[in-house]
Protein backbone atom coordinates (compact mmCIF):
# COMPACT_ATOMS: atom_id res chain seq x y z
CA UNK A 1 0.00 0.00 0.00
CA UNK A 2 1.23 3.90 -0.67
CA UNK A 3 -0.10 5.04 2.55
CA UNK A 4 0.47 5.03 5.82
CA UNK A 5 -0.81 7.56 7.09
CA UNK A 6 -3.87 8.68 7.25
CA UNK A 7 -4.49 12.73 7.95
CA UNK A 8 -7.93 13.96 8.99
CA UNK A 9 -9.00 17.52 8.89
CA UNK A 10 -11.98 17.66 11.84
CA UNK A 11 -14.63 20.39 11.61
CA UNK A 12 -16.42 19.97 8.48
CA UNK A 13 -14.68 16.78 7.67
CA UNK A 14 -15.31 14.57 10.48
CA UNK A 15 -17.21 16.43 13.06
CA UNK A 16 -20.11 18.50 12.23
CA UNK A 17 -19.25 22.03 12.70
CA UNK A 18 -22.37 23.28 11.16
CA UNK A 19 -24.98 21.01 13.18
CA UNK A 20 -22.84 21.27 16.59
CA UNK A 21 -22.72 25.22 16.15
CA UNK A 22 -26.80 25.65 15.61
CA UNK A 23 -27.01 23.02 18.61
CA UNK A 24 -25.08 25.44 20.67
CA UNK A 25 -26.50 28.52 19.68
CA UNK A 26 -30.10 26.75 20.35
CA UNK A 27 -28.78 26.39 23.74
CA UNK A 28 -27.08 29.92 24.21
CA UNK A 29 -30.76 31.59 22.71
CA UNK A 30 -32.20 29.62 25.47
CA UNK A 31 -29.78 30.11 28.32
CA UNK A 32 -29.83 33.93 27.91
CA UNK A 33 -33.26 34.35 27.10
CA UNK A 34 -32.47 36.42 24.18
CA UNK A 35 -36.13 36.89 23.57
CA UNK A 36 -35.83 39.30 26.06
CA UNK A 37 -33.64 41.57 23.72
CA UNK A 38 -36.47 41.57 21.28
CA UNK A 39 -34.21 38.35 19.39
CA UNK A 40 -38.03 36.54 18.69
CA UNK A 41 -36.84 33.99 15.84
CA UNK A 42 -34.26 31.52 16.73
CA UNK A 43 -33.57 30.60 12.89
CA UNK A 44 -33.47 34.37 11.89
CA UNK A 45 -30.80 34.39 15.13
CA UNK A 46 -29.24 31.63 13.62
CA UNK A 47 -29.28 32.75 10.01
CA UNK A 48 -27.58 36.24 11.19
CA UNK A 49 -24.63 34.27 13.37
CA UNK A 50 -23.82 32.58 9.74
CA UNK A 51 -23.75 35.41 8.09
CA UNK A 52 -21.54 37.40 10.33
CA UNK A 53 -19.56 34.29 10.94
CA UNK A 54 -18.71 34.11 7.81
CA UNK A 55 -18.06 37.58 7.10
CA UNK A 56 -15.99 37.96 10.17
CA UNK A 57 -13.97 34.20 9.47
CA UNK A 58 -12.68 36.16 6.13
CA UNK A 59 -11.38 38.84 8.11
CA UNK A 60 -9.02 36.68 9.98
CA UNK A 61 -8.05 34.16 7.14
CA UNK A 62 -6.78 37.64 5.21
CA UNK A 63 -4.63 38.96 8.76
CA UNK A 64 -7.13 41.46 9.77
CA UNK A 65 -8.25 40.41 13.24
CA UNK A 66 -7.37 37.46 15.74
CA UNK A 67 -9.04 34.67 16.20
CA UNK A 68 -9.76 35.63 19.64
CA UNK A 69 -11.67 39.08 18.16
CA UNK A 70 -12.82 36.99 15.11
CA UNK A 71 -14.87 34.89 18.32
CA UNK A 72 -16.72 37.62 20.07
CA UNK A 73 -16.51 40.14 17.38
CA UNK A 74 -19.34 37.50 15.29
CA UNK A 75 -21.32 37.56 18.59
CA UNK A 76 -21.33 41.65 19.24
CA UNK A 77 -21.97 41.75 14.86
CA UNK A 78 -25.03 39.70 15.12
CA UNK A 79 -26.80 41.47 18.37
CA UNK A 80 -25.89 44.25 16.65
CA UNK A 81 -28.17 43.17 13.97
CA UNK A 82 -31.01 43.06 16.07
CA UNK A 83 -29.54 46.82 17.71
CA UNK A 84 -28.25 45.46 20.73
CA UNK A 85 -24.88 47.08 21.27
CA UNK A 86 -23.74 45.08 24.12
CA UNK A 87 -20.17 44.00 24.00
CA UNK A 88 -20.24 42.73 27.88
CA UNK A 89 -23.23 40.08 26.24
CA UNK A 90 -21.30 39.34 23.08
CA UNK A 91 -18.11 38.63 25.02
CA UNK A 92 -20.50 36.24 27.40
CA UNK A 93 -22.05 34.66 24.58
CA UNK A 94 -19.07 33.68 23.11
CA UNK A 95 -17.41 32.45 26.47
CA UNK A 96 -20.43 30.01 26.75
CA UNK A 97 -20.20 29.41 23.03
CA UNK A 98 -16.84 28.12 23.14
CA UNK A 99 -17.55 26.08 26.52
CA UNK A 100 -20.58 24.23 25.02
CA UNK A 101 -19.33 23.82 21.67
CA UNK A 102 -16.85 21.32 21.88
CA UNK A 103 -19.04 18.66 24.11
CA UNK A 104 -21.37 18.76 21.38
CA UNK A 105 -21.15 15.33 19.29
CA UNK A 106 -22.39 15.35 15.91
CA UNK A 107 -20.18 13.87 13.24
CA UNK A 108 -20.72 13.52 9.64
CA UNK A 109 -21.86 10.41 7.87
CA UNK A 110 -19.69 7.19 7.83
CA UNK A 111 -17.62 9.30 9.85
CA UNK A 112 -17.00 6.37 12.70
CA UNK A 113 -17.33 3.30 9.57
CA UNK A 114 -14.53 5.21 7.73
CA UNK A 115 -12.63 5.65 10.80
CA UNK A 116 -12.94 2.02 11.86
CA UNK A 117 -11.69 0.71 8.18
CA UNK A 118 -8.50 2.60 8.21
CA UNK A 119 -7.40 1.84 11.67
CA UNK A 120 -7.43 -1.75 10.47
CA UNK A 121 -5.21 -0.73 8.00
CA UNK A 122 -3.07 2.53 8.44
CA UNK A 123 -1.93 4.98 11.34
CA UNK A 124 -4.58 7.85 11.56
CA UNK A 125 -3.82 11.23 12.79
CA UNK A 126 -5.61 14.43 13.26
CA UNK A 127 -4.53 17.40 11.31
CA UNK A 128 -6.51 20.45 12.38
CA UNK A 129 -6.34 24.55 12.62
CA UNK A 130 -7.72 24.29 16.31
CA UNK A 131 -6.57 24.08 19.67
CA UNK A 132 -5.20 20.93 20.90
CA UNK A 133 -7.49 21.27 24.05
CA UNK A 134 -11.03 22.33 22.10
CA UNK A 135 -9.92 19.83 19.36
CA UNK A 136 -9.42 16.60 21.99
CA UNK A 137 -12.45 17.44 23.82
CA UNK A 138 -14.72 17.20 20.82
CA UNK A 139 -13.02 13.86 19.91
CA UNK A 140 -13.59 12.46 23.40
CA UNK A 141 -17.26 13.71 23.82
CA UNK A 142 -17.93 12.20 20.02
CA UNK A 143 -16.70 8.88 20.48
CA UNK A 144 -13.81 8.79 17.99
CA UNK A 145 -11.01 9.46 20.29
CA UNK A 146 -9.89 6.34 20.28
CA UNK A 147 -9.39 5.80 16.55
CA UNK A 148 -6.47 8.19 16.44
CA UNK A 149 -2.87 7.85 17.19
CA UNK A 150 -1.80 11.49 16.79
CA UNK A 151 -3.89 14.45 17.88
CA UNK A 152 -1.87 17.63 15.72
CA UNK A 153 -3.04 20.71 16.18
CA UNK A 154 -1.77 24.47 15.44
CA UNK A 155 -1.08 25.64 18.31
CA UNK A 156 1.38 22.80 19.38
CA UNK A 157 4.04 24.32 16.40
CA UNK A 158 2.98 28.07 16.41
CA UNK A 159 1.82 27.58 12.37
CA UNK A 160 -1.88 26.85 10.38
CA UNK A 161 -2.91 25.03 7.29
CA UNK A 162 -1.60 26.24 4.67
CA UNK A 163 1.50 27.03 6.40
CA UNK A 164 4.22 24.64 5.18
CA UNK A 165 5.38 24.36 9.00
CA UNK A 166 2.19 22.50 10.12
CA UNK A 167 2.56 19.89 7.73
CA UNK A 168 6.50 19.70 8.19
CA UNK A 169 5.49 19.30 12.05
CA UNK A 170 3.00 16.48 11.75
CA UNK A 171 5.51 14.41 9.31
CA UNK A 172 8.35 14.81 12.46
CA UNK A 173 5.80 13.83 14.92
CA UNK A 174 4.35 11.26 13.42
CA UNK A 175 7.50 9.39 11.56
CA UNK A 176 5.55 9.76 8.27
CA UNK A 177 6.82 11.02 4.75
CA UNK A 178 5.07 13.03 2.43
CA UNK A 179 4.92 10.21 0.20
CA UNK A 180 3.09 7.46 2.65
CA UNK A 181 1.00 10.77 3.89
CA UNK A 182 -2.39 11.44 2.43
CA UNK A 183 -4.47 14.47 3.39
CA UNK A 184 -8.28 14.31 3.72
CA UNK A 185 -10.62 17.75 4.13
CA UNK A 186 -12.80 19.84 3.33
CA UNK A 187 -11.28 23.10 2.70
CA UNK A 188 -9.64 23.80 -0.50
CA UNK A 189 -7.07 26.06 0.64
CA UNK A 190 -5.99 24.61 3.98
CA UNK A 191 -6.59 21.25 2.92
CA UNK A 192 -6.12 20.84 -0.33
CA UNK A 193 -3.77 23.43 -1.01
CA UNK A 194 -1.83 23.11 1.69
CA UNK A 195 -1.32 19.60 0.92
CA UNK A 196 -0.30 19.86 -2.09
CA UNK A 197 2.51 22.40 -1.50
CA UNK A 198 3.72 20.08 0.96
CA UNK A 199 3.76 17.58 -1.40
CA UNK A 200 1.36 15.14 -0.37
CA UNK A 201 -1.40 13.35 -1.70
CA UNK A 202 -4.90 15.09 -0.90
CA UNK A 203 -8.44 13.92 -1.04
CA UNK A 204 -11.04 16.39 -1.37
CA UNK A 205 -14.20 16.07 0.74
CA UNK A 206 -17.22 17.96 -1.28
CA UNK A 207 -20.25 16.36 0.56
CA UNK A 208 -22.01 19.70 -1.45
CA UNK A 209 -20.62 18.96 -4.72
CA UNK A 210 -19.41 22.63 -4.62
CA UNK A 211 -17.75 23.89 -8.03
CA UNK A 212 -14.19 24.65 -8.04
CA UNK A 213 -11.20 25.02 -10.46
CA UNK A 214 -8.48 23.20 -8.71
CA UNK A 215 -7.29 19.58 -9.24
CA UNK A 216 -7.07 17.55 -5.71
CA UNK A 217 -5.38 13.97 -5.86
CA UNK A 218 -8.70 12.65 -5.29
CA UNK A 219 -12.03 13.76 -4.64
CA UNK A 220 -15.18 12.27 -2.50
CA UNK A 221 -18.69 13.30 -1.84
CA UNK A 222 -19.31 10.72 1.09
CA UNK A 223 -16.84 9.77 3.87
CA UNK A 224 -16.95 5.87 2.95
CA UNK A 225 -16.26 6.49 -1.11
CA UNK A 226 -12.03 6.98 0.47
CA UNK A 227 -12.32 3.12 1.10
CA UNK A 228 -12.28 2.95 -3.04
CA UNK A 229 -9.14 5.29 -2.79
CA UNK A 230 -6.99 3.29 0.28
Amino acid sequence: MKYKHIFFDLDHTLWDFEKNSKLTLNTLYDEFKLRKYNVDSFSDFHSCYATRSSEVWKEFLDGLISHEEFQWKRMWLTMMDYNIDDRDLAFELNVRFQAILPTQCTLMPFTKEILQYCKNHYAIHVLSNGTHEVQSLKLQCSGILPYFTEIITADQCSAFKPMPQIFDYALKVTGATAANSLMVGDSLTMDIIGAKNACWDQVLYNPMQTEHSDDPTFEINQLNELRAII
